[in-house]
């Protein structure tokens, strides 16, 4: 960037500001103290991305959605009495992600569509699900004809956080059962199954109660 800027300032075309600015994946203070502070420019180029909600993000724009959940308060020691928002939240991501993954195309991060969960705020979360107990979900797995399943289960057994995998007849090739600390350990697990060559597509269901 800067080498093409030397070479259109030595045409004699106009004037070029280069400014290094701090906090740029931050809150992009510099930036906008640079915009406040300068005259109306032609043309404003941001090498950097500014963060999830500051000047620009990544090169290829963005959406952001803010989902807001609200169920009637329960106590966790009867928790099949009442819905749960911030499971009811993590099913909808879960159910995005396999909608966003359609507009994915293999082998180009520019082409394809890309999402990041940035915020999760939760009560429920905080006090019960991350801090007492683990995420388990299971993972349904469409294997690519021209891949040998046998491949794709045993590369899916080696990931952390799978406890067990099946080979199965039937609409799904495999299933995966998935057990981690966390969202985030989950949403890993996730995207390395579906990064795995062979895998065609997935479908996740997390798990809300279980029964011996």
């Amino acid at each position: 960037m800067v080498i093409a800027g030397h070479r259109y300032a030595e045409r004699g075309a106009g004037k070029i500001t280069l400014a290094a600015v701090v906090d740029e994946e931050g809150l992009s203070r510099g930036m906008k103290h640079l915009i406040e502070s300068l005259p109306q420019p032609e043309y404003a180029i941001f090498g950097e991305p500014g963060g999830a909600s500051s000047v620009t993000i990544g090169y290829k724009g963005s959406v952001s959605v803010r989902v807001k959940l609200k169920t009637r308060s329960g106590h966790t020691a009867t928790s099949w009495l009442y819905d749960n928002a911030a499971e009811k939240g993590y099913e909808l991501w879960l159910l995005l992600r396999e909608e966003l993954s359609k507009y994915v195309v293999q082998g180009s991060y520019y082409k394809s569509l890309t999402w990041c969960l940035t915020s999760v705020k939760s009560g429920v979360i905080k006090c019960f699900t991350i801090e007492t107990g683990a995420v388990e979900a299971i993972t349904l797995v469409v294997v690519d004809p021209s891949t040998s399943s046998e491949g794709v289960v045993s590369s899916i057994s080696k990931l952390t956080g799978v406890r067990r995998v099946y080979e199965v007849t039937g609409d799904f090739d495999a299933v995966a059962l998935i057990s981690t600390g966390d969202v985030a350990a989950m949403n890993k697990c996730i995207d390395q199954i579906r990064s795995i060559p062979g895998v065609r597509s997935t479908k996740t269901m997390v798990v809300l109660r279980s029964y011996a």
